[in-house]
């Protein structure tokens, strides 16, 4: 079969050619409207800190293209100010509440640290500081003030990027996936991952979590196949308790707009990994709560009353709302959790289309 614009056209007039071509964007025009029209559309929404992003990278990662190595270089300034940062943030901690280093001379070196990563370009690391950060983090001091910070400003890479201080400090070093996964960039604006499972296309929207952001989202809503809504678990027994009200507010009011009356919703209660130490560490639930009649430190007590707490504020009974408890930055746990998720979001598609 011969090309539209094979030589045989040479004797055709122009009213001809103009013909053919129209022709010929008219198939193109179709096919991107059959595309677009057959596309599964997720809107992923959620408060800051929520674990959004981190959604998204798995997504990439493990439906999508992945990272370049061009790509991995650019998280790495953003993995040394994070570590630089949560360090001073836990000597702070020591101070305030009178926190002592086990080893004396760790006073010392906290001072060199803190003077030298004020004076270096912010987002870079180099061989001395990251001996000087080993040092601290090693002192069982430094350690008991990251857990009693555990309740209230830590979260789950603090830890694992300064256990990994080693291979940080490395002149070679190129962020691995799960570096990727872990390092916290808030989402300040929009954006979009298209990838193919079984011949359908899905686009995942991912829009930022801060309120300047929220207004963009109504731009969003058309044609929507589900909502994806991801909420941090680990903010139930945090005080004051405003992350958790804050999530709880956010998903009330987007699982009862008129908009996504007949659209289902898929809620993550994420972070489940640190809800558990949490729980471990002491928090309680009632603290935040005053209706938790369960039991203190029972973790799947409090677990199914933090999604009661969710599934409560619908006010359509007939409304699809499929629950999970996530731990985002486990790449194992999640590939498994999204090939049932898009199973279940082809069935439902192809049942809309008339096709399942």
């Amino acid at each position: 079969m011969g090309s539209l614009w094979s030589s045989d056209q040479s004797n055709l007039s122009e009213e001809q050619l103009a013909l053919i071509q129209s022709k010929s964007i008219d198939q193109i025009i179709r096919k991107e409207a059959w595309i677009i029209k057959n596309m599964v559309k997720l809107l992923l929404l959620g408060a800051s800190n929520s674990g959004k992003t981190t959604f998204s990278r798995q997504l990439q990662l493990i439906h999508g293209s992945g990272y370049s190595e061009d790509e991995r270089r650019g998280f790495k300034s953003k993995i040394f100010q994070q570590v630089i940062q949560d360090l001073s943030a836990i000597l702070q901690d020591m101070s305030d509440n009178q926190v002592e280093f086990q080893d004396p001379l760790n006073t010392e070196v906290a001072d060199v640290f803190l003077k030298i990563s004020n004076q270096i370009m912010q987002g870079s690391m180099n061989t001395r500081l990251g001996l000087l950060m080993m040092e601290l983090w090693l002192d069982p001091g430094v350690k008991l003030s990251y857990q009693l910070s555990l309740n209230s400003k830590a979260d789950d890479s603090t830890a694992f990027f300064l256990d990994s201080l080693t291979r940080l400090a490395d002149p070679n070093y190129i962020p691995n996936d799960e570096d990727i996964i872990r390092v916290r960039v808030p989402t300040k604006s929009v954006s979009e991952i298209t990838f193919h499972v079984k011949g359908i296309q899905f686009m995942v929207t991912e829009i930022g979590g801060f309120g300047c952001e929220r207004g963009k989202w109504i731009s969003y809503f058309d044609d929507v196949s589900s909502v994806i809504f991801l909420a941090a678990i680990s903010d139930f027994g945090q005080v004051p308790s405003g992350g958790i009200e804050e999530s709880l507010n956010l998903f009330e009011s987007i699982c009862n707009a008129p908009t996504f009356k007949d659209i289902s919703m898929i809620l993550f209660l994420n972070k489940m990994d640190l809800f558990l130490k949490k729980i471990q560490a002491g928090a309680r639930v009632m603290t935040a709560f005053s209706n938790y009649d369960g039991v203190e430190g029972d973790a799947k007590a409090m677990a199914l009353f933090a999604l009661k707490q969710f599934m409560d504020r619908n006010q359509t009974p007939a409304k699809l709302i499929y629950a999970h408890f996530s731990c985002a930055i486990e790449t194992s746990s999640m590939r498994f959790l999204f090939s049932a998720l898009t199973d279940m979001i082809i069935r439902s598609h192809l049942a809309t289309c008339g096709m399942y």
